[in-house]
């Protein structure tokens, strides 16, 4: 896509393409299931909320639900959800390389996003 660019500047814009696709994506699925079946989306003020404690070196919590609010949340939680696709984009990227984002195939996408979907459960909730 951006060959004649150097190669971090090229896999810094394929990142956020593919990173900001992907989690779009993942959000329209998300609506999809709220509005025609009812299920409920994930709360990323939580994800805020978690991250906002960080510095006050607290990263376990009983139910993050009953902490304390944090200023903001909301937002971090939603940048932080976005970031975190860029960075699982990025991450693919480094590993099949960069010619993948010219020419994708189903394969390391799949296997990205099985990776990508065990994570939370098990760094965040194990």
């Amino acid at each position: 896509m951006f060959e004649n660019l150097p190669f971090i500047t090229n896999l810094g814009l394929s990142a956020l393409i593919i990173g900001i696709g992907a989690t779009a994506i993942m959000d329209i699925w998300a609506l999809f299931l709220k509005v025609a079946f009812n299920i409920p989306s994930l709360n990323y003020a939580f994800v805020g909320r978690w991250l906002g404690h960080l510095p006050k070196s607290q990263i376990v919590h009983q139910n993050i639900g009953t902490s304390p609010v944090i200023k903001g949340e909301m937002m971090i939680g939603w940048i932080a959800h976005y970031a975190i696709g860029v960075i699982f984009a990025a991450a693919l990227l480094l590993i099949v390389g960069l010619a993948w984002s010219r020419s994708p195939h189903a394969i390391p996408a799949l296997m990205t996003g099985i990776v990508t979907v065990g994570f939370p459960f098990l760094m965040m909730q194990p």
